[in-house]
Protein backbone atom coordinates (compact mmCIF):
# COMPACT_ATOMS: atom_id res chain seq x y z
CA UNK A 1 0.00 0.00 0.00
CA UNK A 2 2.75 2.22 0.90
CA UNK A 3 4.48 1.56 -2.43
CA UNK A 4 1.27 2.32 -4.43
CA UNK A 5 0.63 5.75 -2.93
CA UNK A 6 4.85 6.36 -3.14
CA UNK A 7 4.08 5.74 -7.11
CA UNK A 8 1.21 7.77 -6.97
CA UNK A 9 2.63 11.09 -5.24
CA UNK A 10 5.68 10.32 -7.36
CA UNK A 11 3.13 10.64 -10.92
CA UNK A 12 1.73 13.83 -9.12
CA UNK A 13 5.22 14.99 -8.79
CA UNK A 14 5.69 15.04 -12.32
CA UNK A 15 2.96 15.88 -13.89
CA UNK A 16 3.25 19.11 -12.09
CA UNK A 17 6.46 19.57 -13.24
CA UNK A 18 5.21 19.31 -16.47
CA UNK A 19 2.86 21.42 -16.28
CA UNK A 20 5.21 24.17 -14.91
CA UNK A 21 7.54 23.11 -17.58
CA UNK A 22 5.26 24.19 -20.03
CA UNK A 23 3.71 27.54 -18.35
CA UNK A 24 7.69 29.02 -18.01
CA UNK A 25 7.89 28.34 -21.79
CA UNK A 26 4.74 30.01 -22.68
CA UNK A 27 5.79 33.30 -20.52
CA UNK A 28 9.64 33.32 -22.19
CA UNK A 29 11.63 34.38 -25.30
CA UNK A 30 14.74 33.03 -25.77
CA UNK A 31 14.38 31.68 -22.10
CA UNK A 32 13.69 35.24 -20.67
CA UNK A 33 10.39 36.53 -19.61
CA UNK A 34 8.95 39.42 -21.85
CA UNK A 35 7.52 42.30 -19.58
CA UNK A 36 4.56 44.35 -20.72
CA UNK A 37 3.88 47.77 -19.04
CA UNK A 38 1.11 46.40 -17.23
CA UNK A 39 3.58 44.00 -15.65
CA UNK A 40 2.08 40.96 -16.66
CA UNK A 41 3.62 39.05 -19.42
CA UNK A 42 3.41 39.59 -23.10
CA UNK A 43 2.82 35.97 -24.82
CA UNK A 44 5.58 35.43 -27.66
CA UNK A 45 4.97 32.85 -30.22
CA UNK A 46 6.79 32.27 -33.34
CA UNK A 47 5.45 31.11 -36.46
CA UNK A 48 6.91 27.62 -36.49
CA UNK A 49 4.52 27.19 -33.24
CA UNK A 50 1.26 27.99 -34.74
CA UNK A 51 0.77 25.04 -37.04
CA UNK A 52 -2.65 26.77 -38.03
CA UNK A 53 -0.89 29.40 -39.94
CA UNK A 54 -0.96 28.27 -43.58
CA UNK A 55 1.52 30.27 -45.77
CA UNK A 56 0.70 29.32 -49.17
CA UNK A 57 2.23 30.74 -52.58
CA UNK A 58 -0.13 32.52 -54.98
CA UNK A 59 2.24 34.16 -57.75
CA UNK A 60 5.32 34.92 -58.77
CA UNK A 61 6.14 37.92 -60.83
CA UNK A 62 6.24 41.39 -60.46
CA UNK A 63 2.99 42.87 -59.07
CA UNK A 64 1.95 46.03 -58.74
CA UNK A 65 -0.38 47.95 -55.86
CA UNK A 66 -3.23 45.71 -54.66
CA UNK A 67 -6.56 46.45 -53.44
CA UNK A 68 -9.20 44.52 -52.50
CA UNK A 69 -11.76 44.46 -49.31
CA UNK A 70 -13.49 41.16 -47.46
CA UNK A 71 -11.49 38.38 -48.46
CA UNK A 72 -12.86 36.52 -45.60
CA UNK A 73 -16.61 36.54 -46.73
CA UNK A 74 -15.55 35.89 -50.63
CA UNK A 75 -12.57 33.77 -50.43
CA UNK A 76 -11.43 35.77 -53.45
CA UNK A 77 -8.23 38.06 -54.06
CA UNK A 78 -8.29 39.95 -56.89
CA UNK A 79 -4.97 41.85 -58.17
CA UNK A 80 -3.42 43.83 -61.43
CA UNK A 81 0.09 42.03 -62.01
CA UNK A 82 3.03 42.93 -64.17
CA UNK A 83 3.59 41.07 -66.73
CA UNK A 84 6.70 40.68 -69.61
CA UNK A 85 8.91 44.13 -69.54
CA UNK A 86 6.96 46.06 -66.82
CA UNK A 87 4.92 47.49 -69.01
CA UNK A 88 1.63 45.60 -69.06
CA UNK A 89 -0.63 44.72 -66.17
CA UNK A 90 -3.01 41.33 -66.29
CA UNK A 91 -6.33 41.72 -63.39
CA UNK A 92 -6.03 38.26 -62.17
CA UNK A 93 -8.58 36.35 -59.77
CA UNK A 94 -7.25 33.86 -56.87
CA UNK A 95 -9.59 31.46 -55.88
CA UNK A 96 -8.45 30.84 -51.93
CA UNK A 97 -10.39 27.36 -51.24
CA UNK A 98 -9.39 25.96 -54.79
CA UNK A 99 -6.03 27.86 -55.20
CA UNK A 100 -6.32 28.34 -58.54
CA UNK A 101 -5.12 31.71 -60.15
CA UNK A 102 -7.12 32.97 -63.09
CA UNK A 103 -6.12 35.69 -65.53
CA UNK A 104 -9.40 38.23 -66.05
CA UNK A 105 -7.97 40.23 -68.96
CA UNK A 106 -5.44 39.76 -71.93
CA UNK A 107 -1.99 42.03 -71.18
CA UNK A 108 -3.23 45.90 -70.93
CA UNK A 109 -0.43 48.77 -69.87
CA UNK A 110 -3.49 50.78 -68.50
CA UNK A 111 -4.71 48.86 -65.73
CA UNK A 112 -4.20 51.02 -62.22
CA UNK A 113 -6.21 50.90 -59.07
CA UNK A 114 -8.98 48.10 -58.54
CA UNK A 115 -11.91 47.61 -55.65
CA UNK A 116 -13.70 44.66 -55.44
CA UNK A 117 -16.82 45.46 -53.25
CA UNK A 118 -18.13 42.13 -54.08
CA UNK A 119 -20.86 40.54 -55.80
CA UNK A 120 -19.97 40.31 -59.68
CA UNK A 121 -17.94 43.39 -60.48
CA UNK A 122 -14.58 44.16 -60.09
CA UNK A 123 -13.49 48.32 -60.16
CA UNK A 124 -10.42 49.48 -61.73
CA UNK A 125 -8.49 52.85 -62.76
CA UNK A 126 -7.99 52.44 -66.30
CA UNK A 127 -5.66 54.64 -68.24
CA UNK A 128 -6.87 56.42 -71.73
CA UNK A 129 -4.38 57.23 -73.43
CA UNK A 130 -6.60 59.27 -76.32
CA UNK A 131 -7.40 61.76 -73.42
CA UNK A 132 -4.80 61.29 -71.49
CA UNK A 133 -6.69 60.24 -68.21
CA UNK A 134 -7.69 57.63 -65.89
CA UNK A 135 -11.61 56.44 -65.96
CA UNK A 136 -13.40 54.20 -63.55
CA UNK A 137 -14.38 50.89 -65.58
CA UNK A 138 -16.44 48.33 -64.03
CA UNK A 139 -15.13 44.62 -64.89
CA UNK A 140 -18.27 41.74 -65.38
CA UNK A 141 -17.20 38.73 -63.51
CA UNK A 142 -20.21 36.75 -65.14
CA UNK A 143 -19.65 37.97 -69.18
CA UNK A 144 -16.25 38.95 -68.37
CA UNK A 145 -16.63 42.38 -69.72
CA UNK A 146 -14.98 45.51 -69.41
CA UNK A 147 -16.89 48.61 -69.55
CA UNK A 148 -16.22 52.37 -69.00
CA UNK A 149 -18.47 53.84 -66.40
CA UNK A 150 -17.54 57.54 -66.18
CA UNK A 151 -16.00 57.92 -69.52
CA UNK A 152 -14.83 61.41 -69.00
CA UNK A 153 -12.90 63.55 -71.43
CA UNK A 154 -12.12 66.27 -69.12
CA UNK A 155 -11.72 64.07 -65.62
CA UNK A 156 -9.63 61.75 -64.65
CA UNK A 157 -10.73 59.29 -61.68
CA UNK A 158 -8.42 57.17 -59.22
CA UNK A 159 -9.90 54.88 -56.78
CA UNK A 160 -8.45 55.28 -53.19
CA UNK A 161 -10.93 53.27 -51.13
CA UNK A 162 -14.45 51.60 -50.95
CA UNK A 163 -17.08 49.54 -49.66
CA UNK A 164 -19.65 47.10 -50.12
CA UNK A 165 -21.45 49.80 -52.16
CA UNK A 166 -20.00 52.74 -53.04
CA UNK A 167 -16.32 53.32 -54.37
CA UNK A 168 -14.42 56.16 -53.21
CA UNK A 169 -12.58 58.20 -55.73
CA UNK A 170 -9.99 61.25 -55.94
CA UNK A 171 -11.34 63.11 -59.40
CA UNK A 172 -8.69 65.70 -61.36
CA UNK A 173 -9.70 68.10 -63.15
CA UNK A 174 -8.03 68.12 -66.69
CA UNK A 175 -10.21 70.73 -68.17
CA UNK A 176 -7.82 73.17 -70.58
CA UNK A 177 -6.72 76.89 -69.31
CA UNK A 178 -8.86 75.83 -66.00
CA UNK A 179 -8.40 77.74 -62.78
CA UNK A 180 -6.80 76.97 -59.85
CA UNK A 181 -6.63 73.05 -59.01
CA UNK A 182 -9.10 71.84 -57.51
CA UNK A 183 -9.27 68.75 -54.95
CA UNK A 184 -12.54 67.02 -56.12
CA UNK A 185 -13.63 63.79 -54.66
CA UNK A 186 -16.42 61.59 -55.42
CA UNK A 187 -18.81 58.33 -54.54
CA UNK A 188 -19.75 55.95 -57.64
CA UNK A 189 -23.01 54.10 -55.65
CA UNK A 190 -22.40 50.62 -57.51
CA UNK A 191 -25.93 49.85 -56.95
CA UNK A 192 -27.67 52.59 -59.35
CA UNK A 193 -24.46 53.79 -60.71
CA UNK A 194 -24.98 57.46 -59.45
CA UNK A 195 -21.79 59.39 -59.32
CA UNK A 196 -21.54 62.41 -56.54
CA UNK A 197 -19.26 64.81 -55.93
CA UNK A 198 -19.05 65.87 -52.16
CA UNK A 199 -16.00 67.74 -51.86
CA UNK A 200 -14.52 70.39 -53.86
CA UNK A 201 -11.99 72.48 -52.63
CA UNK A 202 -8.56 74.26 -53.64
CA UNK A 203 -7.27 73.57 -50.19
CA UNK A 204 -5.02 70.68 -49.30
CA UNK A 205 -6.28 67.54 -48.20
CA UNK A 206 -4.54 64.93 -45.31
CA UNK A 207 -5.68 61.49 -45.63
CA UNK A 208 -8.95 60.35 -46.78
CA UNK A 209 -11.08 57.23 -45.47
CA UNK A 210 -14.34 55.60 -46.05
CA UNK A 211 -16.17 53.28 -43.73
CA UNK A 212 -20.45 52.20 -44.08
CA UNK A 213 -21.87 55.97 -45.07
CA UNK A 214 -19.20 57.89 -43.95
CA UNK A 215 -16.30 59.41 -45.29
CA UNK A 216 -13.57 61.40 -43.14
CA UNK A 217 -10.68 63.45 -44.68
CA UNK A 218 -8.17 65.93 -43.28
CA UNK A 219 -8.42 69.62 -44.78
CA UNK A 220 -6.17 72.74 -44.67
CA UNK A 221 -9.37 75.30 -44.35
CA UNK A 222 -8.76 77.64 -42.31
CA UNK A 223 -4.78 78.33 -42.01
CA UNK A 224 -4.48 74.45 -40.19
CA UNK A 225 -6.00 71.47 -41.27
CA UNK A 226 -8.84 70.23 -39.78
CA UNK A 227 -11.27 66.96 -39.73
CA UNK A 228 -14.46 66.72 -41.67
CA UNK A 229 -16.96 64.31 -42.42
CA UNK A 230 -19.55 63.43 -45.26
CA UNK A 231 -22.46 61.46 -44.47
CA UNK A 232 -23.28 59.53 -47.85
CA UNK A 233 -27.27 59.08 -46.58
CA UNK A 234 -27.97 62.49 -45.88
CA UNK A 235 -25.73 64.32 -47.96
CA UNK A 236 -24.48 66.80 -44.97
CA UNK A 237 -20.90 67.55 -44.54
CA UNK A 238 -19.69 68.59 -40.72
CA UNK A 239 -16.78 69.51 -38.79
CA UNK A 240 -15.23 67.26 -36.47
CA UNK A 241 -12.40 69.19 -35.19
CA UNK A 242 -11.27 72.86 -35.74
CA UNK A 243 -9.07 73.19 -32.82
CA UNK A 244 -6.02 76.15 -34.37
CA UNK A 245 -3.60 73.16 -34.46
CA UNK A 246 -3.20 70.92 -37.20
CA UNK A 247 -5.39 67.58 -37.14
CA UNK A 248 -4.68 64.99 -40.18
CA UNK A 249 -4.87 61.68 -41.49
CA UNK A 250 -8.14 60.40 -39.50
CA UNK A 251 -9.12 56.84 -40.10
CA UNK A 252 -13.06 55.80 -39.55
CA UNK A 253 -14.88 52.65 -37.92
CA UNK A 254 -18.30 52.23 -36.49
CA UNK A 255 -18.80 54.77 -34.10
CA UNK A 256 -15.49 56.04 -33.71
CA UNK A 257 -12.99 58.27 -36.03
CA UNK A 258 -9.15 59.13 -35.01
CA UNK A 259 -6.20 61.13 -36.22
CA UNK A 260 -3.07 62.73 -35.53
CA UNK A 261 -3.16 65.88 -33.37
CA UNK A 262 -0.71 68.66 -32.59
CA UNK A 263 -2.38 70.58 -30.44
CA UNK A 264 0.05 70.01 -27.44
CA UNK A 265 2.96 70.54 -30.02
CA UNK A 266 4.81 74.06 -29.44
CA UNK A 267 2.83 76.72 -31.42
CA UNK A 268 3.75 80.14 -33.07
CA UNK A 269 0.04 81.79 -34.18
CA UNK A 270 -1.83 78.24 -33.95
CA UNK A 271 0.56 76.74 -36.71
CA UNK A 272 2.50 73.51 -35.23
CA UNK A 273 6.48 73.96 -34.50
CA UNK A 274 8.82 71.57 -33.81
CA UNK A 275 10.03 70.50 -29.99
CA UNK A 276 13.15 71.81 -28.38
CA UNK A 277 14.66 68.73 -29.40
CA UNK A 278 13.76 69.08 -33.21
CA UNK A 279 10.69 66.08 -32.79
CA UNK A 280 7.23 67.24 -33.73
CA UNK A 281 5.46 65.22 -31.63
CA UNK A 282 1.64 64.73 -32.49
CA UNK A 283 -0.55 62.73 -30.41
CA UNK A 284 -4.07 60.68 -31.17
CA UNK A 285 -7.56 62.26 -30.15
CA UNK A 286 -10.60 60.29 -31.37
CA UNK A 287 -14.30 61.40 -32.00
CA UNK A 288 -17.33 59.26 -30.85
CA UNK A 289 -20.11 60.06 -33.23
CA UNK A 290 -22.97 59.29 -30.87
CA UNK A 291 -22.69 61.54 -28.61
CA UNK A 292 -20.30 64.41 -30.13
CA UNK A 293 -17.15 64.07 -27.94
CA UNK A 294 -13.67 64.91 -28.47
CA UNK A 295 -11.28 62.80 -26.40
CA UNK A 296 -7.20 62.44 -25.92
CA UNK A 297 -6.39 58.83 -26.77
CA UNK A 298 -2.44 59.18 -25.73
CA UNK A 299 -0.76 62.53 -25.46
CA UNK A 300 2.89 61.11 -24.64
CA UNK A 301 6.63 63.55 -25.68
CA UNK A 302 6.46 60.91 -28.63
CA UNK A 303 5.24 61.47 -31.62
CA UNK A 304 1.86 58.92 -32.14
CA UNK A 305 1.34 59.14 -35.66
CA UNK A 306 -0.72 57.13 -38.30
CA UNK A 307 -3.79 56.02 -36.45
CA UNK A 308 -5.66 53.25 -37.75
CA UNK A 309 -9.44 51.61 -36.41
CA UNK A 310 -11.35 48.86 -36.73
CA UNK A 311 -14.84 48.63 -34.23
CA UNK A 312 -13.13 50.15 -30.45
CA UNK A 313 -9.97 49.27 -31.37
CA UNK A 314 -7.21 51.96 -32.59
CA UNK A 315 -3.34 51.20 -33.03
CA UNK A 316 -1.10 53.53 -34.30
CA UNK A 317 2.79 53.76 -34.67
CA UNK A 318 5.19 55.83 -31.76
CA UNK A 319 8.81 57.07 -32.00
CA UNK A 320 10.88 59.69 -31.11
CA UNK A 321 10.29 61.64 -34.09
CA UNK A 322 7.57 60.54 -35.68
CA UNK A 323 9.45 58.88 -38.84
CA UNK A 324 9.22 54.87 -39.98
CA UNK A 325 13.42 54.93 -40.15
CA UNK A 326 13.08 55.85 -36.53
CA UNK A 327 13.06 53.01 -33.55
CA UNK A 328 9.46 52.77 -32.61
CA UNK A 329 6.30 50.32 -30.95
CA UNK A 330 2.72 49.59 -32.29
CA UNK A 331 0.71 50.97 -29.58
CA UNK A 332 -3.39 49.58 -29.29
CA UNK A 333 -6.04 51.03 -27.08
CA UNK A 334 -9.59 49.92 -26.91
CA UNK A 335 -11.59 52.96 -26.91
CA UNK A 336 -14.67 51.89 -25.35
CA UNK A 337 -13.38 51.28 -22.15
CA UNK A 338 -14.06 53.41 -19.53
CA UNK A 339 -10.23 54.42 -18.85
CA UNK A 340 -8.38 54.62 -21.97
CA UNK A 341 -4.60 52.67 -21.40
CA UNK A 342 -2.53 52.31 -24.80
CA UNK A 343 -0.68 48.96 -24.48
CA UNK A 344 2.61 47.93 -26.84
CA UNK A 345 1.50 45.37 -29.15
CA UNK A 346 5.06 44.88 -30.09
CA UNK A 347 7.68 43.04 -27.45
CA UNK A 348 10.80 45.05 -28.76
CA UNK A 349 11.34 48.44 -30.02
CA UNK A 350 12.49 48.22 -33.26
CA UNK A 351 12.06 50.02 -36.97
CA UNK A 352 8.87 49.86 -37.69
CA UNK A 353 6.43 50.82 -40.73
CA UNK A 354 2.95 52.01 -39.78
CA UNK A 355 -0.07 49.38 -38.64
CA UNK A 356 -2.78 47.71 -40.00
CA UNK A 357 -5.71 46.60 -38.21
CA UNK A 358 -8.70 44.30 -38.93
CA UNK A 359 -11.22 42.06 -36.93
CA UNK A 360 -8.78 40.50 -33.70
CA UNK A 361 -5.09 41.40 -35.63
CA UNK A 362 -2.85 44.01 -35.49
CA UNK A 363 0.40 43.58 -38.32
CA UNK A 364 3.23 45.39 -39.41
CA UNK A 365 6.44 45.56 -41.26
CA UNK A 366 9.08 45.04 -38.47
CA UNK A 367 13.14 45.31 -39.28
CA UNK A 368 14.31 43.75 -35.49
CA UNK A 369 16.37 41.53 -37.65
CA UNK A 370 17.20 44.15 -40.88
CA UNK A 371 20.89 43.56 -39.90
CA UNK A 372 20.27 39.84 -40.56
CA UNK A 373 19.00 40.88 -44.34
CA UNK A 374 15.51 40.66 -42.66
CA UNK A 375 12.00 42.66 -42.75
CA UNK A 376 9.49 40.43 -41.26
CA UNK A 377 5.68 40.71 -40.82
CA UNK A 378 4.67 40.60 -36.85
CA UNK A 379 0.98 40.59 -35.64
CA UNK A 380 -1.14 41.34 -32.13
CA UNK A 381 -3.93 39.03 -31.26
CA UNK A 382 -6.06 41.56 -29.69
CA UNK A 383 -8.25 39.31 -27.56
CA UNK A 384 -5.40 37.01 -26.03
CA UNK A 385 -2.96 40.17 -25.87
CA UNK A 386 -0.26 38.14 -28.20
CA UNK A 387 2.65 39.22 -30.10
CA UNK A 388 3.11 36.45 -33.19
CA UNK A 389 5.38 36.82 -35.37
CA UNK A 390 3.72 35.92 -38.99
CA UNK A 391 6.67 35.45 -41.65
CA UNK A 392 10.35 34.46 -40.67
CA UNK A 393 11.87 34.52 -43.87
CA UNK A 394 15.46 35.41 -45.01
CA UNK A 395 14.41 38.19 -47.27
CA UNK A 396 11.97 41.82 -47.45
CA UNK A 397 8.46 40.89 -46.49
CA UNK A 398 6.42 43.74 -47.14
CA UNK A 399 2.54 43.91 -46.13
CA UNK A 400 -0.15 44.41 -49.06
CA UNK A 401 -3.32 43.73 -47.13
CA UNK A 402 -4.99 42.38 -43.99
CA UNK A 403 -8.73 41.06 -44.57
CA UNK A 404 -8.55 39.21 -41.38
CA UNK A 405 -8.57 36.17 -41.00
CA UNK A 406 -6.13 36.51 -44.02
CA UNK A 407 -3.01 38.49 -44.65
CA UNK A 408 -1.84 38.82 -48.22
CA UNK A 409 2.13 39.85 -48.57
CA UNK A 410 4.73 39.79 -51.01
CA UNK A 411 8.20 38.27 -50.30
CA UNK A 412 11.27 39.74 -52.30
CA UNK A 413 14.72 37.65 -51.54
CA UNK A 414 16.73 41.01 -52.26
CA UNK A 415 16.27 43.54 -49.28
CA UNK A 416 16.51 46.46 -51.26
CA UNK A 417 14.17 45.91 -53.75
CA UNK A 418 15.70 47.04 -56.06
CA UNK A 419 14.26 44.70 -58.85
CA UNK A 420 10.69 44.78 -57.35
CA UNK A 421 10.26 41.12 -57.95
CA UNK A 422 9.01 39.36 -55.27
CA UNK A 423 6.21 36.19 -54.61
CA UNK A 424 2.52 37.36 -53.57
CA UNK A 425 1.87 35.51 -50.44
CA UNK A 426 -1.14 34.47 -48.19
CA UNK A 427 -1.27 33.72 -44.71
CA UNK A 428 -4.70 32.33 -43.06
CA UNK A 429 -4.73 33.00 -39.29
CA UNK A 430 -7.61 31.20 -37.07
Amino acid sequence: MAKQKIIVIGCIVIIIAVIAALLAARLTQNGKLVPQSNGNHLLINSKTAIPEIADDLIDSDKFSFVMYQNIQDTEKLFYAEWEGNNATFVLKKYDILSKQLTNLTNSDSSIHKIAYPGENKVYLSKYTSENKLYDLYSYDLLNQQLTNIANSENHSEIIIGYTNEHVLLDVTDLTPNAGPKHNKYSIYKTSDNALTTFLDTTNTVHGMEINGNKIVWGEEKNGNSDIFMYDIATGQTSTICDDPSNQEYPDISGDYIVWCDHRNDYHDYGKTQSKKDGTNSGDIYAYRTSTGEIFPVENTNDSSMYPQISGSIATWHMSKKGSVGELATIMVADLSAPEITPIPASSEISHKYPPLIDGDLVVWMDMRQYKLGKTNIYGYRISSRTEIQLTNTNGRDKIEWLSFPYLVYNHNNDVKNQDRKGDLRIIKIR
